[in-house]
This record gives C-alpha cells, structure tokens and sequence, in this order.
C-alpha cells in the first residue's frame, strides 16, 4: 500500500470536493483546515457569544451556519420544490436553504459527512488507484 492512497488534493479543501445528492451536485469545503476550524470559531462566537453556557450552543445551528456561508461554495441541478425550475447557486439561496431547520439532520448532515471523510479530498490518481484496489 502507498502513501500515494492517502494525499489529498489541497484545491478540493478550498474549491469544493463534489457530493452528489440524488440528482443534486454540491461542492463543498474540506473540514478540518486550519481556515475552517477559524470559521467554526468565528461563526461560534457570532451566534453564541465569547463564553456561551455549554448547553445554548446548538452544533446543528452552527454547522448549518457554516454550510450556508462558507462551507458549500456552489451547486448543480438543485430545483425549487415549488415549479421543479432550477435554482441558481447564490448566497441568498444557500442561507435560505441551509439554515432552514427542516434540513439541519438530513440534508446537512448528509453533506458535513461528506465534508469530513477524506476520501472525497483525495487527487484523483490516488482514488483511481483505491478504486481498483478495491475491486481486486
């Protein structure tokens, strides 16, 4: 086995790593980054002030939070329940829609965990080869 396995493409933090949702594309951020733990701090103390009661603080609140600000960067083939048409990636629609509570545990979590494995980092050499590792 290679180390080769196991080095991520550093872009994919920054530029978004494709998650795929049904007929739905997100591209999302790495989690983990030293920029992203800045941001969950951040985002923490905006919401919660600089020393929240352990209790208040919501992690889903702040997750959906860094989701509809920083943490999805665009998005493919996403269409308004109401008319099927398609909707724009826009900050006003990622607001809208991640920090609508109804997707707190379903939805985002869907694309936290994508946003925390590494294998959706990974260079795209490295996964070809896990790939085939995988069916031999």
């Amino acid at each position: 086995m290679s180390l080769d396995l196991f080095r991520e493409d550093l872009d994919k933090h920054s530029l978004g790593s494709p998650c795929y949702v049904n007929q739905m594309t997100f591209f999302v951020r790495r989690i983990g980054t030293k920029e992203v733990q800045a941001e969950f701090k951040d985002i923490r103390e905006r919401l919660y002030g600089l020393f929240p009661k352990p209790d208040e603080v919501i992690e889903s609140e702040i997750l959906a939070n860094w989701l509809a600000y920083k943490g999805v960067i665009g998005w493919d083939n996403v269409t308004d329940d109401e008319d099927g048409e398609p909707l724009e990636f826009t900050p006003t629609f990622a607001r809208q829609l991640f920090l609508n509570k109804a997707y707190w545990l379903s939805l985002n979590q869907v694309l936290i965990n994508h946003a925390t494995n590494f294998e959706n980092y990974l260079c795209d050499q490295a996964y070809d080869d896990q790939e085939e590792l995988k069916k031999n």
